[in-house]
């Protein structure tokens, strides 16, 4: 492979100790050379290949902390019924209903309450009252179905709960139609299950993963691949030179055999490595199951359910035995409390610290909480993307507690290392210069540097993987994984980082 030289832009490194250069030499797939333009291009070998930023900007990939990337592909096979009202979304399902056969369910997704308040079973039995139907709340944390599906799903008024979910009964003791963290309940799980096992479904995709991801500049990704034999598809696909970007393979620790059987697959630690554990200790803001330590402003009967500290240090002592991190997701404040609660309780037992156990979403987070999250060394994982929506914030959980959700300034002044990621399909983009700038202009005290936000997406998200020594910077002997920018995001007016646009997007490096 050629030396590949970049010049004439911003070289923006990520580096604390050398954030800018003016050039930079890749050659078989690490860095060589970063510094000034003269130093560098004497470097290069004769054959070099130069890259000419013209005054554009040039940064590590981004490093996707937290996505769902099999998404892409399945999350097509659901008809969309985003931003649309419950008669909306009635004609839409009529519209695709002839294209099923006998008996199948009629799958929807993402529609939410801010378009469609008041979701209701006999809407749905009056338009379907033969073919079962499951429709995905936006957050992926809450469904609406029929009593077709009820009946397929097997949940009666003696099964209508699982874990920290369950399904919604009147005063009178009907169903609802609305499924809390319908994904735990047996039956679902095993249809989402019975889905991943379809071979070409799991490639399809993956081929629309590898095109999508490079074109947002998204080089390495951190994924919930929960299933074991995913990998064999991902090792297909790097064989077959189809990988575009480095994936972080997460286990469901939620299923006790999938973190083992993980352990016996093999893994390209460059390409596709074992990530951690993912456990769930509560839901989401949208669907009001995420755990908060006071009610909800617009559901004042409910603060959401989650997983007790006392079953959280069980889980963690276990994950330190087995020198396993965990990647915990935990959305309110009550939630973040009980981990924090049960790591404090086990923080001597030997090595734990250094498995880096990670807090996923962390969306509100009591100030005392933040104290206790530095001191322990945990990570927080989590994805501005979710900070889109102020309006809905303030209805689910009030003026006061939107002020302070999404603490990505308190936990940064507080010494918390901070991890950025998208959760798509559980937030609507996965674009990370929209994340960025969400992070930056959010209307609220929170709100942190671009500077800084480039580091969560980059830095930060490589040392939640135990790869910052290798990725995430810019820097001599760091794999050549790199984005071109049209504009410098630090330099630029905050309101327009949104408009970036990426360029150009290297792998090892090499365009992709």
């Amino acid at each position: 492979m050629s030396d590949l030289l970049f010049t004439g832009g911003t070289i923006i490194t990520v580096d604390t100790h050398h954030p800018r250069a003016e050039a930079l030499l890749c050659r078989d797939r690490r860095i060589v050379a970063v510094g000034d333009q003269a130093s560098v291009a004497a470097a290069a070998r004769p054959n070099r290949q130069v890259i000419d930023l013209a005054g554009r900007a040039l940064l590590p990939g981004f490093n996707d902390g937290h996505i769902h990337a099999l998404n892409f592909g399945i999350q097509e096979l659901f008809i969309p019924l985003d931003g649309l009202s419950k008669g909306e979304i009635v004609d839409r399902l009529r519209e695709h209903e002839s294209t099923l056969g006998p008996g199948e369910f009629l799958f929807g997704s993402s529609w939410d309450y801010p378009s469609c308040p008041d979701p209701d079973i006999r809407d749905l039995d009056r338009a379907f009252p033969d073919r079962p139907v499951f429709l995905i709340q936006f957050s992926g944390h809450g469904g609406w179905v029929n009593t077709a599906a009820l009946r397929r799903l097997r949940i009666t008024p003696t099964r209508a709960s699982w874990g920290m979910g369950g399904a919604e009964m009147d005063e009178e003791g009907r169903f609802t139609g609305i499924l809390r963290e319908p994904w735990a309940q047996p039956r679902v799980r095993w249809m989402q299950i019975k889905r991943l096992l379809d071979r070409h479904a799991l490639r399809e995709a993956l081929v629309a993963a590898f095109a999508r991801l490079p074109e947002h500049g998204i080089t390495s990704v951190q994924d919930n691949t929960f299933f074991p034999w995913v990998i064999n598809e991902i090792r297909a696909a790097n064989r077959l030179g189809e990988q575009t970007a480095r994936f972080s393979c997460w286990s469901m620790g939620e299923i006790g055999i999938a973190d083992p059987w993980f352990g016996l697959k093999h893994f390209d630690p460059d390409w596709y490595s074992r990530g951690p554990a993912k456990f769930f200790w509560d839901g989401s803001f949208s669907a009001r199951t995420a755990w908060l330590s006071q009610p909800y402003s617009d559901k004042p009967e409910t603060r959401g359910a989650g997983t007790e500290a006392g079953r959280i240090e069980r889980i963690l002592r276990k994950a330190v035995r087995r020198r396993r991190q965990i990647a915990a997701h935990a959305i309110g404040d009550a939630a973040v409390a009980a981990y924090v609660e049960a790591f404090s309780r086990v923080r001597d037992l030997e090595g734990i610290r250094d498995l880096r156990f990670r807090i996923e979403h962390a969306q509100l987070i009591q100030a005392d909480d933040i104290e206790r999250i530095a001191e322990l060394g945990m990570i927080v994982s989590a994805q501005p993307h979710a900070a889109a929506y102020p309006e809905k914030d303030l209805d689910l959980i009030g003026a006061d507690r939107s002020s302070r959700a999404y603490p990505y300034r308190s936990l940064l002044d507080a010494g918390v290392p901070l991890a950025f990621g998208s959760d798509y399909p559980g937030e609507s983009t996965y674009d990370p210069l929209y994340g960025i700038h969400l992070a930056v202009n959010m209307q609220s005290p929170q709100a942190i540097s671009p500077e800084e936000a480039i580091a969560a997406y980059t830095l930060g998200s490589a040392y939640a993987e135990f790869r910052e020594t290798e990725k995430g910077k810019l820097a001599t002997g760091y794999l050549g994984d790199m984005v071109v920018l049209s504009a410098d995001p630090t330099t630029i007016d905050p309101g327009s980082i949104k408009d970036i646009l990426v360029e150009m997007t290297f792998v090892d490096g090499r365009r992709v």
